[in-house]
């Protein structure tokens, strides 16, 4: 837990700020959707949701949106602001079908051994007209 609270710290989140978004990270959100030509009302996953910005973006803009997240404390304040989230992929059910499904700097902390399974479980979450996208740092990234 240690770690966790150490993660969060590092990053500046608190209960205050959860689901808050910069008007940066608006424009950015908002060029994935017209990227992807994401219809209104449409059913999003993040994985990885972390403070909760993107979650609550998407709510704003009328998307049903749930969340992944390995951080107890994470899920656990998302919870307590009412949203939909699991602390696995594999918490769920396969014949629940998303639109989109966002990784925003996730995927590189999918240990190689599990990437296969992983993967294939998204395939079975999302829509067949759906779409995955990926943010992955660059080989700089500190």
């Amino acid at each position: 837990m240690a770690d966790n609270e150490n993660y969060i710290d590092w990053k500046g989140w608190d209960s205050n700020s959860f689901t808050l978004t910069s008007d940066l990270e608006k424009a950015y959100f908002e060029n994935i959707f017209r990227f992807i030509g994401l219809k209104k009302s449409s059913k999003i996953l993040e994985i990885g949701f972390g403070n909760g910005g993107f979650l609550g973006y998407a709510l704003s803009k009328n998307h049903q949106c749930d969340g992944v997240e390995v951080n107890k404390s994470l899920v656990n304040l998302a919870l307590e602001n009412k949203f939909s989230v699991f602390s696995s992929i594999y918490e769920i059910e396969d014949n629940k079908k998303y639109d989109l499904i966002v990784l925003f700097d996730v995927i590189e902390h999918i240990p190689e051994i599990e990437i296969k399974n992983f993967i294939k479980k998204l395939s079975t979450l999302l829509s067949k007209s759906g779409s995955i996208f990926l943010r992955f740092p660059n080989g700089a990234s500190p």
